[in-house]
């Protein structure tokens, strides 16, 4: 995600836009989202942020170690309530790839009471008989 991009996007016609600045200190990824949130709500555009990382096959990682990824639900309200965004794209054990030892269920217990989007969905798992 680049600043620049972001700036870019704020100035067409969306209705969304989605951040991913997880990667930067938790601190900084704050920050961001929450200026950049300022910025899209004087023109209508909800935002989508990220806490912890959903990585895996676009990130060149052939498999991931789920337990340094993940959001922490203790954490989650918090981190909506100070960058002010409208959606949550939790890390929870959905990845981009394959997955380790256990599976997709062996992390998808998630309690956060925050409206979420999801990536890296596991289509097993959302298939009902």
């Amino acid at each position: 995600m680049a600043p620049e991009d972001v700036e870019l996007a704020l100035t067409l016609p969306f209705d969304s836009i989605m951040i991913d600045a997880s990667a930067l200190e938790e601190a900084d990824n704050i920050a961001f989202c929450a200026n950049t949130v300022k910025k899209a709500q004087a023109v209508g555009i909800s935002i989508e942020v990220e806490m912890g990382r959903i990585e895996g096959g676009e990130d060149g990682l052939p498999q991931v170690d789920i337990g340094t990824v993940l959001t922490d639900p203790l954490e989650a309200a918090s981190f909506m309530t100070k960058t002010g965004a409208h959606f949550l794209a939790p890390s929870f054990g959905n990845i981009h790839g394959g997955y380790g030892k256990g599976g997709p269920e062996a992390s998808w217990n998630i309690d956060l009471q925050v409206s979420l989007t999801i990536y890296g969905t596991y289509t097993d798992f959302l298939q009902t008989d």
